[in-house]
């Protein structure tokens, strides 16, 4: 059977069963922010945030603090490579 877009893209149930792992965290306020420090606010929109060669994970991170990164990363491939 072939792998759906989401496991390609590294969000598949390993990484849905993280994030709601994560989540319990962020709900209790336990969370604390892989890239910026400081503690996830309850109810916050936060992303469950990849290591950049997408092995592993840094942790969970503001959304934003992250798909910024994100990004960036793409503008910088992009730049490098046009």
């Amino acid at each position: 059977m072939a792998k759906g877009r989401t496991t390609l893209n590294g969000y598949g149930w390993k990484h849905q069963q993280a994030r709601a792992r994560v989540k319990r965290l962020v709900d209790a306020g336990q969370a604390f922010r892989a890239r910026c420090g400081g503690y996830i606010v309850p109810g916050e929109p936060f992303d469950l945030d990849h290591t950049p060669d997408r092995a592993g994970y840094l942790g969970p991170s503001h959304r934003r603090c992250n798909r910024q990164t994100s990004l960036h990363r793409k503008q910088k491939y992009w730049s490098r490579n046009w």
